[in-house]
């Protein structure tokens, strides 16, 4: 497992994100898309988008998404 702890630690200390305010992760139903209405990533279990990429156009959405 030490190899599993250094690559959670380089994660951690080394993610970022750049340049994608909004509209990188569609959510719909549909299956061509990465989000879904309760924001999990399809086909990897765990992980869900918790940033505007869900969102289609630039706006003030994060009030109701936070109000929610």
């Amino acid at each position: 497992m030490p190899i599993r702890r250094h690559t959670s630690a380089y994660i951690r200390k080394n993610l970022i994100t750049v340049y994608h305010p909004v509209g990188t992760a569609k959510m719909s139903f549909d299956s061509d898309t990465t989000g879904v209405t309760v924001l999990r990533v399809k086909g990897i279990k765990g992980v869900r988008v918790v940033d505007a990429s869900i969102f289609v156009r630039i706006t003030n959405p994060l009030l109701f998404l936070f109000q929610n």
